[in-house]
């Protein structure tokens, strides 16, 4: 995967969790767990859920899901 221009979101899931850092290098688009760099929107951990507006973390019931890695 590395040298091929990626960008976005590394996802954090299956087979995805088998490789380090360096098969990403050379992809500066990337961001993620796996290469320790945060991508735009993430919360930091100091961060409250927001609630009202934004429905993206209620399931289909109203409650609060929580996404945490």
């Amino acid at each position: 995967m590395s040298w091929n221009n990626l960008s976005g979101r590394i996802p954090f899931t299956g087979q995805m969790l088998t490789f380090n850092g360096s098969a990403f290098m050379g992809n500066a688009g990337l961001c993620g767990l796996q290469i320790l760099k945060s991508c735009v929107g993430d919360r930091t951990h100091n961060e409250e859920p927001k609630f009202g507006g934004d429905d993206s973390n209620l399931d289909e019931d109203g409650k609060y899901i929580n996404r945490g890695f």
